[in-house]
């Protein structure tokens, strides 16, 4: 089903390119809007089955529907059941259900674990969920592995006895043969998946305490930040420890962005537009008189990581420009009295970032870019040469002081993201 996520991944980027290209989000008159309406169901149904199609490759999309979905189908409860209320005051009261709900879940699921062994997330339970969701094997690094030359089979195989699961090694075959399955994270994503439920319901819970009438201080939504930093670094320590961090990684990441997109739902049904607008300028307000002289450092981020993007983003918009200048389309918004290459919005935004002191934007993204290299090469290269080191300083120390150091040493080294294995 890959190559069909791929190609719908194509015409939904395809579609979207073209709506941009002709300024969908100002079709303003009856027919535009009802159009517009109609285009966007289109894209959300095509990106529902884009995620269904590519399951199997990023599991940790389900969840992450799930994420997305939740807010609407509370708003379409609220239609259903409570239609004179107010739409802020609605999304107010979930607070508390969503936080007892995901802390409900979460207990559940650990009661669940420990109420049966063969719950465990093992060896055993890894290698079957890897064969039952379709996981390739991996013989690169294990080609002894393999059932005979040539066979995509390993030699292992898992067998059913007296209702329990194991795992069969032939002669030649052992436990590490195992690891052909170590970097398939699908079984784990299925596994612990109710977790991930929980934490989305709780990113909810809390966002909706920030929706009340009487507003939230910045200093709870800062606490509320790095409770959720907190709990993301707890569960990729444990996942590590378990030797899954690499799956569990790009979960927990796209797990996030999908609880700030329904987050973003609640603020969308909740403000008007006009509101949205104002709470953006005073926020950004807020932020530059309190944080004002560290914002280049975060400019200067910006534009190492995001210098690409910038640059499709200003050519996507000086082909915006030329249709509206060739009046091709009757409901594109006009060109402008500037005469610019680039369109008013855009324009706008070039003209903010040149307001920045680009040197101090431009050294900092030196500084960045360094600090990536450092981590992401120099690290990695010297990770071998500095464990040469160490056996050759504790070649003398008796065999308990060893075990002790590699033991610290290894689990530091492990749960650093950018040393390797």
């Amino acid at each position: 089903m890959g190559h069909y996520g791929y190609a719908l991944a194509a015409a939904l980027a395809a579609f979207i390119f073209f709506l941009y290209m002709f300024d969908a989000d100002e079709w303003s008159s009856h027919c535009g809007s009802v159009l517009l309406d109609v285009c966007v169901l289109f894209i959300v149904c095509g990106s529902v089955l884009l995620v269904l199609l590519i399951a199997d490759q990023f599991p940790e999309g389900m969840v992450c529907l799930f994420a997305v979905f939740h807010p609407l189908w509370l708003l379409a409860l609220k239609l259903m059941c409570y239609a004179h209320k107010d739409t802020r005051a609605f999304v107010s009261w979930l607070s508390g259900p969503l936080l007892v709900t995901s802390l409900s879940v979460a207990i559940a699921w650990v009661a669940w674990v420990f109420s049966d062994p063969d719950n465990e997330w093992n060896i055993v339970a890894r290698v079957v969920a890897a064969e039952r969701t379709g996981c390739e094997p991996q013989f690169e690094d294990y080609p002894d592995c393999r059932k005979e030359p040539g066979s995509e089979e390993t030699c292992f195989y898992v067998e059913k006895s007296d209702g329990k699961e194991e795992i069969i090694f032939p002669e030649g075959c052992d436990w590490e043969c195992t690891k052909v399955y170590a970097t398939c994270p699908n079984g784990f994503i299925l596994w612990v998946g109710p977790v991930l439920i929980s934490m989305t319901t709780f990113f909810l819970s809390f966002f909706c305490t920030f929706l009340r009438t009487e507003g939230a201080r910045e200093k709870d939504v800062l606490n509320f930040g790095i409770i959720w930093i907190f709990i993301l670094f707890a569960m990729w320590v444990t996942t590590s420890l378990a030797g899954t961090a690499a799956g569990v990684t790009s979960a927990l990441a796209a797990l996030t962005l999908a609880s700030f997109v329904a987050s973003a739902m609640f603020i969308a049904v909740s403000f008007s537009k006009e509101e949205r607008a104002q709470n953006s300028v005073a926020v950004f307000e807020r932020l530059r008189q309190k944080y004002g002289k560290h914002l280049d450092v975060a400019r200067g981020l910006f534009v190492v990581t995001c210098a690409p993007i910038i640059m499709v983003y200003l050519g996507l918009s000086m082909m915006n420009q030329l249709i509206r200048r060739c009046g091709i389309w009757p409901c594109s918004q006009p060109a402008g009295t500037e005469g610019g290459i680039f369109t008013t919005r855009t324009r706008r935004q070039v003209e903010v970032m040149k307001s920045w002191d680009r040197a101090k934007v431009f050294t900092y993204a030196t500084y960045w870019g360094i600090a990536f290299i450092t981590l992401q090469v120099l690290v990695s290269r010297l990770a071998n040469v500095f464990l040469s080191w160490m056996i050759e300083k504790t070649a003398g120390f008796g065999l308990g002081a060893v075990t002790v150091i590699m033991c610290l040493v290894g689990v530091m080294m492990f749960l650093l993201p950018p040393v390797p294995g």
